[in-house]
């Protein structure tokens, strides 16, 4: 887990030794093998974040690997 303390001044964007920690293969690898295990386990009917705006489980996982793709992003 990275530390708040890594964390920029707006408490939202990693600083760049946290991004060298974070933007590894094994990082995303391990969130896409949660996001599957959560799929495979949950039903998307009745396990829900929410019940009022009705999230699916996979919800906060989605959300770590949108952002995983949005800061970990290098031009090739």
């Amino acid at each position: 887990m990275i530390p708040p303390s890594d964390w920029a001044p707006d408490g939202e964007h990693l600083d760049s030794a946290s991004l060298a920690r974070v933007c590894v293969p094994t990082c995303l690898d391990e969130l896409q093998n949660l996001r599957k295990k959560v799929i495979s386990t949950c039903d998307e009917e009745t396990d829900l974040i929410d019940k009022v705006n009705v999230y699916p489980a996979s919800f906060i996982i989605d959300h770590y690997l949108y952002q995983y793709d949005a800061s970990c992003r290098v031009d090739k």
